[in-house]
């Protein structure tokens, strides 16, 4: 929040706060005071209306450009509404600083005290270099190589953490983000060998036992998202198609780019199939709590709006349910009756509790192939 000294946030919003007992609390919301007076054009985030654009596609992805005539401080400072450059300081390169180190800003968002302007970034990368040497076709797979290592380690170091981030990166920072592999490798083997463990001595347990363990080690379900565990969306009074208050999803995967995923878990011990083959009830009940998430988050996103920014373009859906053995599932192929079960009930994915496991190895070798 950029202010000022005193304080212009409005005695309204600060009523709220009081009332709700949120006033002088740590909300996320962090106050920054210019060294400076703004000028009313960096305040505001206004730039030039008439910028030179170019706009493609490439496989389907929009691609604009835009040229302005501000120097690199200058539209830093704009596209901030002065948070970066007046007030904080950004350490902006010059001509001489390395190539494809870029200053990286992550799930920042910026308002006035009086909340009438708010910008947004999920993914900010400012680079320093406009000169041909910086963009060489030849040197392609080189800077891809190195941006793809880059995010993938951030990815892996800020898995299981929130917030907003600003990287003041060096050279060698992909190299830095090393250093917290091997904690998190620890971490994926130790929850694997104890959910191996937990489905071959309690495998007939209640739904709830394998909740609260998932629950405590959120890198089996992925080790690049966020995990939040049952999430509660209220619907408005009266506004539930079955009287419900609410519908809360076992999980909820957050991704970069503001990409989710929603995930209901049934006990391992429940086959996957009738003996006429038809999914079992438990499959289909789970599908159908599926139905009802997505049925909220296109009648209410505005509700969910600040919590799940960018959830209303459908999150991917899962269900976790019984295991891969004949014996256990009811089918003798499972890989394609989960296939045929995709298809049928409209969810993303069906996987077993050993699928489940077999990713996690997965992704732990994934890892373990970046040391």
């Amino acid at each position: 929040m950029i202010d000022t000294e005193p304080s212009s946030v409005p005695e309204q919003i600060n009523a709220i706060l009081q009332q709700r007992g949120l006033l002088g609390k740590d909300i996320g919301i962090y106050r920054i005071v210019p060294r400076q007076p703004l000028t009313p054009g960096v305040a505001e985030g206004v730039l030039q209306s008439n910028a030179k654009q170019i706009e493609r596609r490439v496989n389907g992805t929009k691609i604009l450009a835009r040229s302005y005539s501000y120097d690199l401080a200058g539209l830093i400072s704009r596209l901030t509404l002065g948070a970066l450059g007046p007030t904080l300081d950004l350490d902006i390169r010059d001509a001489q600083s390395e190539f494809w180190v870029p200053r990286v800003i992550r799930g920042l968002g910026i308002t006035t005290a009086d909340r009438s302007i708010k910008r947004w970034f999920n993914y900010l990368e400012i680079g320093f270099h406009v000169e041909s040497a910086a963009w060489d076709r030849r040197a392609i797979w080189a800077r891809v190589s190195i941006d793809l290592r880059r995010h993938f380690l951030q990815a892996v170091a800020a898995a299981d953490k929130q917030g907003a981030s600003i990287s003041l990166d060096a050279a060698t920072a992909p190299l830095d983000l090393l250093t917290v592999i091997p904690d998190r490798l620890a971490k994926v083997k130790d929850a694997i060998d104890g959910f191996t463990d937990l489905l071959d001595k309690h495998g007939s347990d209640a739904e709830s036992t394998f909740h609260q363990y998932i629950a405590k080690h959120p890198v089996l379900l992925d080790v690049y998202g966020t995990a939040e565990s049952k999430p509660r969306l209220e619907y408005p009074l009266g506004e539930s198609p079955l009287g419900k208050r609410y519908v809360e999803p076992d999980f909820l995967i957050r991704y970069p780019g503001n990409r989710y995923k929603l995930i209901e878990l049934e006990r391992p011990s429940k086959r996957l199939a009738t003996i006429k083959g038809e999914p079992r009830s438990g499959v289909t009940q789970a599908a159908w709590q599926i139905g009802e998430w997505k049925d909220y988050i296109q009648n209410h996103y505005e509700l969910i709006r600040e919590r799940y920014p960018g959830i209303s373009s459908m999150p991917r859906t899962e269900v976790v349910i019984s295991r891969s053995t004949a014996e256990q599932s009811g089918v003798s192929d499972v890989s394609r009756y989960l296939a045929m079960v995709r298809q049928q009930l409209n969810v993303d994915e069906v996987i077993t509790y050993d699928l489940l496991l077999e990713q996690a190895r997965e992704a732990y070798a994934r890892l373990s192939g970046t040391l």
